[in-house]
């Protein structure tokens, strides 16, 4: 199947048949269909799906430099392990300077809230 073969009524009940061949154990298979679907109409369920079940695979969906602004958007809200998830498999150096910028934003909130805990005094 083809980007283009993904026609605008067809893509509610693809999405089913994503989710029913996840639901099956065949995760890969569901989340390439996933994949077309998004790229076909950038649908912004499928790629809700990718991320919740296959977040390493958002990346096929959407570029490198997409992935990484997603990525970072995670790490600015707190989700390092999503974060982190989505950028495991980059191998390159936008991959790697952004798995960077992500544990710096972790180790910034834990080295301020331990700064925090540190400074409250018990009565």
């Amino acid at each position: 199947m083809k980007q283009d073969d993904v026609k605008e009524g067809e893509a509610e009940s693809m999405i089913g048949k994503a989710l029913e061949l996840i639901h099956q154990g065949k995760t890969k298979e569901g989340i390439e269909i996933l994949i077309q679907i998004y790229k076909a109409r950038k649908d912004e369920d499928a790629l809700s799906l990718i991320m919740q079940y296959s977040p390493e695979m958002v990346r096929n969906a959407v570029g490198d430099d997409e992935a990484v602004s997603i990525a970072l958007y995670f790490a600015d809200n707190k989700r390092y392990n999503l974060c982190m998830k989505i950028l495991e498999e980059m191998d390159n150096d936008l991959g790697t300077e952004a798995r960077v910028n992500c544990f710096l934003k972790a180790n910034e909130i834990n080295l301020a809230w331990n700064e925090v805990r540190s400074s409250e005094t018990l009565p």
